[in-house]
């Protein structure tokens, strides 16, 4: 461990003076003053330290650009200390898991098929566990509030990490990184995109790696070779961006639509660099159908890419992220929800003031609208412009509901965040119907997931979840989704009663396994 400390240690300190050897070249003052706080940073005198930062910052006047510069390579410094820091403790895992005595090779393929080797597991449940179990899920989220410029995640940090991945010296690279800004103006939603799309290409480049591991690992296990699919998909990638439209009002229906252009255009890029790659006269056709919007379904590109020889990696990236490239997680705050209900039920003339009855009376209207197809057809009608000045927030939810029957290859989850009710569930079923979806019926697509987060919430999520499973509605559609997703929230630890909510989140999750 010593030995392992002492790396990640030599590691940071190599990239934090050859970054500050480069801002030398510029500006040897603040490189000289970027020295001088990392030399006294580990001194375990706290006023020595205080003594030396106080001279810094009073040599440089308070908003001048040398002071703006000095704290920007600072961050930079320290962006670049945690990508080493994530690089170096992954090497170690990866060596951890080389090592055959080590506990670290259950994540392995090669460790399970030995396990169920030696339990003489039968081969149908090899199959059946294989095909439940391995996946690796990916739910990306990006927030417009997080500082760090769109420029510097994508042409600056990303690229420094593929640096390091393929020990490659980033010397020019950190010239750029010098210069690249740190921070930026609040992002976009369409940033926010084009900043997770960014890290999804990761996952794109390395997805057939995965591939060939399961291949040499069924070569140790012969007799399963017979019994995995390699060419099924172990990835599945789900990004929050465009889709968390809680709190954030420009998460609005446009922003939907130009994300799901978005995740389309690229992947169809993607798909046109790696075929163009390919020295075959067929590719041409491929290609000009590609482009031109020719295949109505991956099926039909993974059809025309057999055709010629080594396409087996482009095949399985097809299979993998075929022409959505990812899933958008929609997500609503349940108040939302029940404003919607509640201006959808007003502007269509059901009750004037939805909101102030009871949750029981709720709960029992809403069933009754759901059951009611002449209700549902009267709602489905709705003039959005009248939803639209009755409540923004209401159409702004509805219309994004709205868009989900259109892609059903990109939408699969609705979040509900701060579930506390299982009317808030049923309301979300009567949105998602009354918006043309699927609901408790076996073409069903979408996923009801409660998000709990506060403590409260917590406390109560087992008990939720009892209520849920006992409803007969949201028994029939657990039972065409064949999966119960519940999310417990950690991001929100401190900001809701911190450790006490961490308590309650493992005391929630443990009541809901057993």
């Amino acid at each position: 461990m010593d030995e392992e400390i002492l790396e990640l240690n030599d590691d940071q300190e190599t990239i934090r003076y050859r970054l500050i050897n480069e801002i030398s070249k510029e500006n040897e003052t603040l490189a000289y003053y970027l020295k001088e706080i990392f030399n006294i940073c580990t001194n375990p005198n706290r006023d020595i330290r205080i003594e030396v930062y106080k001279k810094i910052l009073n040599d440089l006047k308070f908003g001048s650009i040398e002071r703006e510069k000095l704290l920007e390579y600072y961050a930079k410094i320290m962006d670049l200390e945690r990508r080493v820091r994530k690089f170096v403790n992954a090497k170690i895992y990866n060596e951890k898991i080389e090592n055959p005595n080590s506990t670290a090779t259950a994540d392995r393929f090669e460790y399970v098929f030995f396990r169920m080797k030696d339990e003489n597991v039968p081969e149908e449940k090899v199959t059946e566990f294989f095909n439940q179990n391995a996946y690796a899920i990916f739910s990306l989220t990006m927030h417009p509030t997080n500082p760090t410029s769109t420029d510097y995640t994508i042409h600056g940090g990303i690229q420094f990490d593929k640096y390091l991945e393929n020990h490659i010296d980033y010397e020019e690279h950190l010239h750029l990184l010098e210069y690249l800004t740190l921070v930026g103006q609040k992002k976009t939603v369409q940033q926010e995109v084009k900043e997770t799309i960014a890290i999804i290409d990761i996952i794109y480049e390395t997805s057939t790696k995965v591939r060939d591991e399961l291949i040499e690992a069924l070569k140790q296990t012969p007799s399963y070779e017979k019994l995995i699919d390699v060419n099924r998909p172990l990835i599945q990638v789900s990004i929050w961006a465009a889709g968390d439209g809680d709190g954030n009002e420009n998460a609005d229906v446009y922003a939907l639509k130009q994300a799901v252009l978005q995740l389309k255009q690229r992947i169809k890029q993607l798909y046109l660099n790696d075929i163009k790659k390919l020295s075959y006269d067929q590719k041409k056709i491929i290609q000009d159908k590609l482009i031109n919007n020719l295949y109505k379904s991956p099926n039909d590109l993974i059809n025309d890419l057999e055709c010629i020889p080594h396409t087996q990696d482009i095949i399985y990236k097809v299979k993998t992220f075929r022409f959505h490239y990812a899933q958008i997680d929609i997500r609503h705050n349940a108040f939302d929800i029940m404003e919607t209900v509640d201006h959808l039920a007003k502007v269509n003339g059901l009750i004037g003031n939805f909101s102030s009855l009871s949750l029981i009376d709720q709960k029992e209207s809403i069933i009754k609208w759901l059951n009611n197809d002449n209700i549902i057809a009267k709602l489905m009608l709705t003039d959005d412009d009248l939803l639209d000045k009755s409540s923004k927030t209401a159409a702004r939810v509805f219309g994004r509901l709205k868009l989900i029957k259109y892609d059903n290859d990109i939408f699969n989850k609705l979040i509900i965040a701060e579930t506390s009710s299982i009317v808030h569930v049923l309301a979300a079923f009567l949105l998602l119907k009354a918006s043309g979806n699927c609901v408790a019926e076996k073409e069903t697509i979408i996923d009801i997931v409660t998000l709990s987060e506060s403590v409260k919430d917590l406390e109560e999520l087992p008990n939720l979840i009892t209520e849920l499973v006992d409803d007969p509605i949201y028994r029939k559609h657990l039972f065409y989704r064949e999966k119960l997703i519940v999310m417990i929230a950690k991001s929100d630890t401190v900001r809701r009663n911190g450790r006490g909510a961490e308590s309650s989140q493992e005391q929630a999750l443990g009541k809901i396994y057993s």
